[in-house]
């Protein structure tokens, strides 16, 4: 078994099976370093040539830069408002 790629095969890929990896961090360095804390909104729209005769299932996932601590009083301190 080959351990590299995304699993999806030619034949897979002809039949509408797809995976994409987009890097949206702020500096395009999908990185280890943090970002400058901002606010924003990611909406996907998709259209398709006719109307689907079955379901199509979209997986999003998500990696946030989120510090929590705990100061001198133990208050635990979020850089997130929940």
């Amino acid at each position: 078994m080959n351990h590299e790629g995304n699993a999806i095969n030619r034949e897979e890929y002809a039949k509408g099976y797809t995976l994409y990896a987009l890097d949206l961090t702020p500096d395009l360095s999908s990185g280890d370093h943090y970002n400058l804390v901002k606010e924003g909104n990611l909406r996907m729209e998709l259209q398709f040539q006719r109307p689907l005769t079955t379901t199509v299932n979209v997986v999003v996932y998500d990696e946030l830069d989120n510090l929590t601590g705990i100061d001198k009083a133990l208050n635990v301190i979020f850089d997130y408002t929940s």
